[in-house]
């Protein structure tokens, strides 16, 4: 059998950095951010080269892209996910307590 996608809630890129390529972050990345105002991405060297808290250009401020609670997902990564659970022949499930959703 091939893996065909990961769905993670972890943020880390860690799965990317060990070569899946479809992976789907329930709950975002740390290596991406954006401006919470406007929506613009920023990479994580502009946070790394930023001293104090990183701002846009349009004065929003810039934060990671991660779901913090009480925020809503996204809503396009749960209906990636959610596809290819469907389409799976098979599900391998670890390292998690399935207690935190929506991944319970």
């Amino acid at each position: 059998g091939r893996l065909l996608a990961v769905v993670t809630q972890n943020i880390d890129g860690l799965h990317q950095k060990a070569g899946s390529k479809n992976v789907f972050e329930l709950h975002g990345s740390v290596h991406r951010n954006h401006c919470v105002r406007c929506g613009k991405f920023y990479g994580v060297d502009y946070i790394k080269d930023t001293k104090g808290i990183p701002l846009c250009e349009c004065g929003g401020i810039v934060k990671p892209d991660v779901v913090l609670y009480e925020e809503g997902l996204d809503q396009n990564v749960i209906r990636g996910a959610v596809n290819a659970i469907r389409r799976a022949d098979m599900l391998i499930i670890g390292g998690t307590s399935l207690a935190v959703y929506p991944a319970a």
